[in-house]
């Protein structure tokens, strides 16, 4: 220390009937240097000192910096106990620089401190946060409770345009692959093997655009990353951001939707979500549920569906199936209907973070009603250039026992037929049953003729009491089913 200026109205160094050290401090003005430069400046400060053999307490201490005020109160003792309350209003990050060089040299705000210290553990905690830098923003409580293990409680924070470059100042040796902005909210508390979290963070950078991703749940950093019932929000997710990060992901574009996760690494994940990516005009959309298990032979079991799923997109992951290279849907749909229900096949597939591509055996199986999910994922799987219906254009035969789906022309081609209705559900012992339909069958006519949907009430009911003639296409082949006539016919 240098440039020392102090008054001291009490100062009592022996006393017999005291073993105590008593300084009053009524002010004192110095430069100190306990880490070298820079230097911390004390304009003013006053406290009350008491020393013993085993102990120091500060009591009633006001420093003033050149931009900072700090009002508290501190206890230290021989057995390494110890008390800190302080409270700064306001404080500027500049005259805090000889603590930590690494602060920016603008800006600051205010908040109250506390540090306890026992045998054993130290805790840590802030409140009234609510610092500024430049356009950064920061306010809320944090508090970390260290001994055997570090715990995090008590944290509750928001934040507004923190810059990666700031971050980069405050920890040094953090490398950001990026140049952006965050903010949002994070509340965290638990250790690290057992972190419940709950977040809404933003990203900005004006190369990869905007993500966000909202995250509630606990994860766990212990012997690898682990999630339990995380549940997680792209609102939406750049895949450039995820690849800057370091995962060479062979897509681009951006992932909306939701996903719920359980698992761990080197365990078995599981996954239930619904999640959309659009990538160059390329839609794909799956909904449903995954397990994904690690060892020795890795193994997916999945029901999901493609609402649609783009084969571009999946080429890119999954460049091989089988014996097959994927360039096209006829490529998958080939290569899974010669498979069949039950085969287990080999697909070749990119995954994240791993530099070359991985073969996983998948075992194939058969959906529960393997109609019903073709038609709800054709109808709205179009590309960009069909128009879409609005509603889903279906009906309930209610006295027949029949569920149907229009088919546009493109997707009845697929199946064999010039047009018409696909059956998706038939009821057991119903009049349809009794004919002969079934789930899977396409209804190109009625009576010889092309039909439309709406129209199929008065079609059906044209001939009175006279069966309907239905042509059936099934399995590529025509057929001719002969459909008694009901009352009831509600479409």
């Amino acid at each position: 220390m240098r440039e020392i200026h102090a008054k001291l109205p009490h100062v009592r160094l022996a006393d017999p009937d005291s073993a105590a050290t008593a300084i009053e401090i009524a002010t004192l003005r110095a430069i100190a240097e306990p880490f070298r430069a820079p230097p911390a400046v004390i304009r003013d400060l006053a406290a009350i000192v008491r020393l013993t053999d085993d102990s120091i307490t500060i009591r009633d201490a006001r420093i003033a910096l050149p931009g900072s005020r700090i009002n508290g109160y501190s206890a230290v003792a021989r057995g390494g106990s110890a008390q800190v309350r302080a409270r700064a209003e306001p404080v500027m990050f500049a005259d805090l620089r000889w603590l930590y060089p690494g602060l920016p040299s603008e800006g600051g705000g205010s908040l109250d401190f506390a540090f306890v210290s026992d045998s054993g553990y130290s805790d840590f905690t802030a409140s009234g946060i609510d610092l500024r830098s430049g356009g950064s923003a920061l306010a809320g409580s944090a508090g970390v409770r260290v001994s055997d293990s570090t715990e995090i409680h008590d944290t509750d924070l928001r934040f507004s345009d923190v810059g990666t470059r700031l971050i980069e100042m405050l920890a040094p040796g953090v490398d950001v692959p990026l140049s952006g902005t965050l903010s949002g909210r994070a509340e965290l508390a638990g250790t690290i093997r057992a972190l419940r979290v709950d977040g809404d963070v933003t990203f900005r950078d004006a190369r990869f655009g905007t993500s966000r991703l909202v995250a509630t749940g606990e994860i766990g950093f212990g012997n690898g990353f682990r999630a339990r019932d995380l549940r997680v929000r792209a609102m939406p997710l750049r895949m450039n951001l995820v690849r800057a990060l370091g995962n060479p992901l062979p897509i681009g574009g951006a992932v909306t939707g939701r996903a719920t996760i359980d698992g761990a690494v080197g365990s078995a994940w599981r996954i239930d979500g619904d999640v959309t990516h659009l990538d160059r005009g390329e839609r794909s959309r799956v909904t449903g549920r995954a397990r994904v298990t690690s060892g020795r032979q890795k193994t997916i079991d999945a029901y999901v569906r493609a609402l649609p799923l783009s084969l571009t997109t999946v080429g890119r992951f999954a460049p091989r199936v089988g014996a097959r290279d994927v360039r096209s849907v006829e490529d998958l749909s080939f290569t899974l209907n010669e498979a069949g229900v039950g085969s287990t096949i080999d697909f070749t597939v990119w995954r994240a973070l791993e530099p070359s591509p991985l073969t996983l055996s998948v075992h194939l199986k058969g959906a529960r009603n393997p109609a019903l999910a073709t038609a709800i994922a054709e109808e709205s799987g179009g590309d960009a250039a069909t128009p879409q219906p609005k509603h889903r254009r279906s009906a309930s035969l209610q006295g027949f026992g029949l569920q149907v789906i229009g088919l546009t022309a493109r997707i009845a081609s697929r199946l064999g037929a010039k047009g018409g209705l696909l059956v998706v559900a038939v009821r057991p012992e119903s009049l349809a049953a009794a004919c002969g339909l079934r789930a899977g069958d396409v209804i190109e006519n009625v009576h010889g003729a092309a039909f439309a949907l709406r129209d199929l009430n008065r079609t059906l009911s044209a001939r009175g009491a006279q069966p309907a003639s239905l042509g059936i296409v099934r399995e590529g082949s025509r057929l001719t089913l002969s459909l008694p006539h009901s009352a009831g016919v509600e479409p």
